[in-house]
């Protein structure tokens, strides 16, 4: 008489990523381009760009998403525009410095 044999099958362990795969994945997530709020940036530059001797007479900046341009508006009703096409956050701190002083 043949004996029956029922195969147990235990759960499969759960898998475990390699150190690669994790690696991967962490400088993936590293390599998303966070969104900057460029008239967040205008906002908080505007108060520090008034503590210079240049630009103690800054009102505001003013940060216009279709044209990628800012404009910076004085005391005096004066203003320049700062192109800031493409530009990233810091970039654009750069730009709207050299462009408006």
């Amino acid at each position: 008489m043949a004996s029956l044999r029922t195969k147990v099958v235990e759960p499969e362990a759960k898998k475990q990523e390699s150190p690669q795969l994790m690696e991967a994945k962490e400088l993936e997530h590293l390599q998303e381009t966070p969104t900057e709020d460029k008239q967040r940036i205008c906002s908080a530059l505007a108060p520090v760009l008034r503590l210079t001797r240049n630009l103690y007479d800054l009102a505001y900046l003013h940060y216009d998403p279709e044209t990628e341009t800012v404009k910076a508006t004085f005391l005096n009703g004066h203003t320049k525009t700062a192109n800031v096409a493409l530009d990233s956050g810091t970039a654009m701190i750069r730009d709207i410095i050299q462009q408006i002083v």
